[in-house]
């Protein structure tokens, strides 16, 4: 059954290999687009210091006692103190959201500026540019970069209302099996809903930078996108996400591995001996994974960007009837791949007309 669902969408399969090599040339030639998450994460830890610095001085807000026999002392909140605690606790799950989905539309603006840019004969030379990405996020699309954050912040939110109040009634009804299936029937929808709202979301910021449109525009627009190349997408995404797994697998387990050589060879010069390298390997292990997962995610972003840029360059091409001017930007990969769809076009349209030439006769 497999085979022919691959059988069946192989020319689907044949883009998406070619939209991942694409993307692979993309970031060979932009590596420093990989410095965008280091700075992210400087940003959000900043902005985490001072939203910390504000919820601990929101946190002191009350009237202090002391209990009966005891030298501690409480702090009671009024009403207004409480939920200016829980503004703040979803103030940060929405500006960290946004610093996300702001590194995410700068690495779309990367990779589109540089799918449109002029290549060579070889499909090689193009260009991006970074800073662009910063200029239209923060002076033509921060209202739409919010928004959008926003969505994704209320969905994270209501997924852990879903999954408090369902651990709160396994605890209540115990091993009843009719409640626990329909809580987790209820988290699986609410976990769907999320993963749905943010693939949406992601797809989105795509439509906003190539048509510069509002979110709510640019997420119907990509929607439709996806629902007329649903194959194409779906093959895209499940062969980025397996070239990343394997790609973080690689570079966790190499480091564990230079680790346990380095701690070896410690151990030979300084005359002592590790007992047991077990949890040590396992901590740099989770660590590059978690690292390598920061930067191959880029990979993803970049993918999907060539993804909906060629699907819209190639629909537009079609409405105006001119294919050979996508031939001027469209990188090499991609270029091979509409050679070969254009030579199969042609095989197809000429035994179209010889079956209608033989109706005719």
């Amino acid at each position: 059954m497999y085979c022919l669902c691959i059988a069946c969408n192989f020319r689907s399969l044949q883009i998406s290999l070619a939209v991942i090599e694409t993307a692979a040339d993309y970031f060979a030639q932009t590596k420093r687009i990989l410095i965008m998450p280091v700075i992210f994460f400087f940003m959000a830890l900043i902005w985490f210091g001072l939203w910390l610095g504000g919820f601990m001085t929101i946190c002191s807000i009350g009237d202090i006692y002391v209990t009966g026999g005891s030298q501690y002392k409480n702090v009671e909140w009024s009403s207004g103190t409480t939920t200016m605690v829980w503004f703040m606790i979803f103030g940060l799950i929405w500006t960290i959201s946004f610093i996300i989905s702001m590194n995410d539309y700068v690495i779309v603006v990367s990779a589109a500026t540089w799918y449109f840019s002029k290549k060579s004969d070889g499909g090689w030379e193009g260009h991006s540019d970074i800073w662009r990405g910063f200029q239209w996020g923060f002076r033509y699309n921060l209202g739409s970069i919010a928004f959008g954050s926003l969505v994704i912040a209320f969905s994270a939110i209501i997924r852990e209302i879903m999954e408090y109040i369902g651990e709160k009634l396994r605890e209540a009804t115990g091993e009843n099996c009719c409640v626990r299936c329909m809580v987790n029937c209820c988290l699986c929808c609410v976990n769907c809903t999320d993963r749905f709202i943010r693939y949406l979301t992601e797809n989105a910021y795509i439509y906003m930078a190539l048509s510069g449109d509002g979110f709510c525009e640019s997420a119907l627009n990509s929607f439709l996108l996806m629902l007329k190349n649903s194959a194409k997408f779906s093959f895209v995404s499940s062969v980025s996400s397996t070239f990343m797994f394997l790609a973080k697998l690689s570079i966790s387990f190499l480091t564990a591995y230079t680790c346990y050589g380095f701690m070896q060879l410690s151990s030979q010069m300084q005359e002592f001996e590790v007992n047991s390298p077990t949890m040590p390997l396992l901590l740099v292990f989770l660590f590059s994974y978690t690292v390598a997962a920061i930067f191959m995610s880029i990979f993803q972003v970049g993918a999907n960007t060539i993804l909906q840029c060629f699907l819209v360059d190639r629909d537009i091409a079609d409405q105006k009837n001119e294919l050979d001017s996508m031939m001027s930007h469209v990188p090499a990969a991609l270029k091979k791949f509409l050679d070969g769809y254009e030579q199969w076009e042609a095989v197809h349209d000429k035994v179209d007309d010889q079956e209608k030439a033989n109706e005719l006769n």
